[in-house]
């Protein structure tokens, strides 16, 4: 670009070292700061660019979020006809798209990578930030394996895209996320339009094909994550915000996973396009091979993937099992049909039973005539004695008492008279009660945790809203919990509450009219258990309200973080 070189000094601090990447009207530098002695990466572009000013308004709020996910911008500005965001180096990162060059990557560090990179979307998102230009190029993995996203709010504003309706971008977001779980599954890019470096997904008639027929070893890829790239990439389904997704991925490590057969390396070389810059992605794609290039180094693996075994195991009604393995077998990856079959009556294990002989059914049948006879004899010497216990006389001295009895009311030992016993109303049976919405609980209690709680009463146990990852069991000592609102769309009265938990994490259920717990009833409370935990109200009377808050009070360690989480919330009351 011109204007720009090597020992070119921006606002007399940052000196340009070594160029990264670029094309005509976009670069990316190296650079030292010389008030702090320090490491910076530089990102330069033409003042009269169409979008230079957008793009340097992005950067200015994309600074004030506080996200450790997140490329540091540390500076902004302009210089003689010259637009530059500073930002902190990142030069011994590496890109996603370098990861996935030579091979997927282990499913469960494709489920962290794209976690972590989706938590932060997010985080921007709540802030009216978006990124849209997300691509493999775009998320970082450091040396000690912490993700970190570049180009939020200016990427896309540098494509122009800084109008796109916050619904729409929103969408966007979660969509080139889902393309990165794809990359990271099978090497290649599903979405358009294409990025260099990276090879394009393998299409058929109905699209892309989905990542468990690209896998080359079966049952290696996720059910959810497969189905999750299947609903969102062909059948424009899947989830609506970056925050929609992270739920639906949770949980995953908070450290690096590395497979057995599927290491990963997080040292090694960089390239421009993982330098870390603002507009890293985009400054790549006239410094990298193009993606048609790329796509010859795979070309001859892809031709042979045996496609006829490709699908995911599914059970009986079309769906993959979370493992990608319906019954099981993880031994048997083709099915040869040398399996066992399940015996069709309790007998031996794998033997059929034999049909009786001649002799053996005539036993067969007079055991089977006896015993009716015995039944009808003793069920009619029953009526028979009910009918002789009816029409035996009194006892001697009992009429007169019978007939005292049935006149006049028993006297006490007070001398008053009893009453006659009037019948009990009986109370119409508690039901299933209908959640119209939910929300995390606002307030203190809204920090940090996804935003997204229809997961828990989606009706289906399989997926989960997980809270944010924290360091202590009592959320670092910041808040006293985290709160999930149930709308029930009227004041109901609240008799039970069917809780279907991942995690032995403790938690109190309240009942009200506000969507907080302050006025709220005390439904019940749990602690230590998980699966399917019943909190029901005690006495008479049930609490009754609109909403149903889910009040986690304490988290449980199951990785290196602690966690809370929810599968399925089930309301029932009248």
């Amino acid at each position: 670009m011109q204007g720009i070189s090597p020992d070119t000094v921006l606002a007399d601090r940052y000196s340009l070292t070594t160029r990264l990447a670029g094309r005509d009207d976009l670069e990316h530098w190296a650079a030292r700061d010389r008030t702090l002695e320090r490491e910076v990466a530089v990102t330069v572009f033409p003042s009269s660019g169409e979008h230079s000013a957008a793009a340097l308004d992005g950067a200015r709020r994309a600074a004030g979020i506080e996200d450790s996910r997140l490329v540091r911008i540390l500076d902004v500005g302009e210089q003689a006809g010259v637009s530059y965001i500073v930002e902190e180096s990142l030069r011994d990162a590496t890109s996603l798209a370098e990861l996935v060059r030579e091979r997927a990557l282990p499913t469960e560090e494709v489920r962290r990578i794209v976690g972590e990179t989706a938590s932060a979307l997010e985080v921007a998102r709540q802030r009216g930030l978006h990124h849209l230009r997300l691509t493999p190029h775009a998320v970082l993995v450091t040396k000690e394996g912490r993700i970190r996203v570049s180009g939020i709010a200016v990427a896309g504003a540098l494509e122009g895209l800084d109008d796109v309706p916050s619904d729409e971008a929103s969408r966007d977001d979660a969509t080139a996320l889902v393309g990165l779980i794809y990359a990271g599954l099978t090497g290649t890019w599903p979405l358009e339009p294409e990025v260099p470096g990276v090879p394009s997904a393998v299409r058929h008639a109905g699209g892309v094909a989905e990542p468990a027929e690209m896998a080359l070893r079966q049952g290696s890829v996720p059910g959810d994550l497969n189905t999750l790239c299947r609903l969102t990439l062909g059948e424009d389904a899947g989830p609506l915000t970056p925050g929609d997704l992270a739920g639906q991925i949770a949980p995953w490590s908070p450290e690096p996973v590395h497979g057995t057969s599927q290491a990963v390396g997080w040292s090694g070389g960089v390239t421009g396009a993982a330098a870390g810059g603002a507009a890293a992605g985009a400054a790549a794609a006239g410094a990298s091979r193009s993606g048609e290039a790329a796509r010859g180094n795979r070309s001859d693996e892809t031709q042979r993937i045996d496609t006829s075994r490709s699908a995911a195991r599914r059970d009986d009604h079309g769906r993959d099992d979370a493992d990608g393995d319906v019954d099981g077998d993880e031994g048997d990856f083709y099915g040869d049909g040398d399996d066992e079959l399940e015996s069709p009556v309790p007998l031996l294990p794998g033997t059929v039973a034999a049909e009786p002989s001649g002799d053996q059914a005539k036993i067969a049948l007079a055991l089977v005539a006896a015993f009716v006879v015995v039944a009808v004899l003793l069920a009619y010497c029953g009526v028979a004695g009910l009918g002789n216990n009816d029409n035996k006389a009194p006892a001697a001295g009992s009429t007169t008492s019978q007939t005292t009895s049935s006149q006049s009311p028993t006297p006490t030992d007070s001398g008053t008279q009893t009453e006659t016993a009037k019948p009990t109303k009986k109370t119409p049976p508690a039901k299933t009660l209908k959640i119209t919405s939910g929300s995390i609980m606002s307030g203190a209690s809204s920090l940090k945790e996804p935003q997204d709680v229809s997961p828990a009463y989606d009706g289906n146990p399989d997926t989960s809203w997980m809270s944010h990852g924290w360091n202590q069991a009592d959320f670092g000592g910041l808040k006293g919990g985290v709160g999930l609102v149930f709308d029930l769309g009227a004041s109901k009265e609240v008799s039970e509450a069917d809780l279907d938990l991942p995690l032995p994490e403790g938690l109190t259920v309240y009942v009200g009219d506000q969507p907080t717990t302050d006025g709220a009833t005390r439904l019940g409370s749990s602690s230590g258990k998980d699966g399917t935990v019943k909190v029901k109200a005690s006495g008479d009377s049930p609490p009754k309200g609109r909403y149903v808050i889910v009040y986690i009070t304490k988290l449980v360690k199951d990785t290196a973080y602690h966690h809370g989480g929810l599968s399925e919330i089930t309301v029932k009351g009248r």
